[in-house]
């Protein structure tokens, strides 16, 4: 099995929900209602919602329990 915090941390650049969205489990709308939530981690370019793929495995590892 493919371990996504490893994916997140080999890609470069700012990504998409629609990439993002399957490396979590869930479909673009879930993620995006998470977002406007504040639950995931995003920036804003030019009024999209981005999301830096480093930023989100730290996150990951920030919510698992140990």
């Amino acid at each position: 099995m493919v371990n996504v915090k490893e994916t997140l941390n080999a890609m470069t650049g700012l990504i998409h929900a629609e990439k993002l969205a399957p490396l979590l489990g869930m479909n673009k709308d879930k993620l995006y209602q998470k977002t406007k939530k504040g639950e995931v981690p995003h920036f804003r370019v030019l009024g999209r919602v981005k999301y830096d793929p480093r930023v989100i495995a730290a996150w990951l590892e920030a919510r698992e329990v140990c």
